[in-house]
């Protein structure tokens, strides 16, 4: 091998080094383990499939858009069941059936 091959073999030998590390550099991916219940799962992985990404990519696009906005990017609001109105409604409900204050309605009134 003479000086010039030599050269040619290192210098493509650290072109190829320098495009790995480039290409690589800063792309360490961790693990994260979540629980959900299967029918959810299922439902999640149905909706993936159905726009053309996979479960991991839609949950990263979750994080980077939680992290850039610095917030859940969507609404969470909490079970109207647990609102002070619908509490309030309940145990007035309640008193009323203590009283025996019942009013009985047949099943086709409220359909």
């Amino acid at each position: 091998m003479n000086l010039n091959q030599l050269f040619l073999t290192n210098t493509m030998f650290y072109i190829t080094l320098y495009v790995i590390y480039n290409t690589f550099k800063g792309i360490c991916m961790a693990n994260v383990s979540i629980r959900m219940d299967d029918s959810t799962k299922a439902a999640f992985e149905g909706f993936c499939d159905s726009v053309g990404i996979s479960v991991s990519a839609a949950i990263n696009m979750f994080a980077k858009m939680t992290v850039r906005e610095n917030r859940i990017p969507f609404e969470i609001t909490g079970d109207p069941f647990w609102s002070e109105e619908n509490q309030a409604r309940l145990r007035l409900s309640m008193a009323h059936a203590n009283e025996g204050k019942l009013t009985k309605h047949e099943i086709s009134e409220v359909l």
